[in-house]
């Protein structure tokens, strides 16, 4: 009975290391906050992105610290809502890296309740969005661009229709003169010019 219980407790060891493993490894960020938003949990591939060590964030920063300005206002207001319905999605934010750098996520959470039904802590899911950011400011550059362009040529064309109008304008009256006089001069010499004169 004892090698057996033995056996199971190095079974269950295995699974925790798994577990542990695969939180830790994984491709996203995880990390996990009480009621005041201190992290008490985060895992190394989030730690390797903002470049801290566990011991300088978990039970020391609050999310709001590693967050700019205005991610901090968004975070306060998701938070709430994350307390009182249990979920949030897909939130933009931007974290702050330990060199100042940014790094644009998408954050999406769900609560950890006790059996009362209070607040216990968050579990929350952050996924690199640089790439996407990159996209989406390469889209919005080239769509400028083509605005751009689509009010040079329409620039272009008013001035190409304004000098149409103006040389239409300006032909005009020497075309009723040269068409007037040749009236006159088949009016009154026909007679006298050839078939290649007329």
């Amino acid at each position: 009975e004892s090698a057996s219980r033995h056996a199971a407790q190095i079974d269950a060891q295995k699974h925790l290391a798994e577990i542990e493993d695969l939180y830790n490894n994984a491709p996203c960020g995880y990390h996990s906050l009480d009621k005041d938003g201190l992290i008490i949990r985060m895992n190394d591939t989030e730690l390797m992105w903002l470049g801290h060590t566990r011991a300088e964030v978990v039970g020391k920063k609050h999310l709001t610290d590693l967050l700019t300005p205005e991610g901090r206002a968004k975070f306060d207001q998701q938070f709430e809502e994350l307390k009182r319905t249990g979920v949030v999605s897909d939130v933009d934010l931007e974290l702050v890296r330990s060199d100042g750098t940014v790094l644009p996520v998408i954050r999406s959470a769900s609560v950890q309740r006790d059996e009362k039904g209070e607040f216990v802590a968050s579990r929350s899911t952050v996924f690199d969005n640089t790439e996407r950011k990159r996209r989406d400011a390469a889209t919005r550059k080239l769509n400028e661009t083509l605005r751009e362009r689509t009010r040079e040529l329409e620039a272009a064309n008013t001035e190409l229709d304004a000098f149409s109008y103006s040389v239409s304008h300006d032909l005009r009256v020497p075309l009723r003169a040269m068409d007037g006089y040749s009236h006159m001069l088949e009016e009154d010499y026909a007679e006298a010019l050839d078939a290649e004169g007329k």
